[in-house]
């Protein structure tokens, strides 16, 4: 077993006890592109996978 403290709070994950390690977020092109347009920047270029579940976005600055 493994304690942690945390904001002064005990935490104990057992032994074998599995965790979650990871959150990933999605976004439509639409919505990624108007996410990297509000931070100043424009997709230049992207590429998807065959199902359209990855894609690579070549950013430049606006």
């Amino acid at each position: 077993d493994q304690k942690l403290f945390f904001s002064n709070k005990e935490f104990v994950i057992k032994k074998n006890e599995k965790i979650q390690t990871e959150i990933s977020k999605k976004f439509t092109f639409n919505t990624f592109s108007s996410l990297t347009k509000s931070a100043g920047w424009k997709v230049k270029k992207y590429w998807f996978d065959k199902n359209k579940h990855y894609s690579i976005f070549l950013l430049q600055n606006q």
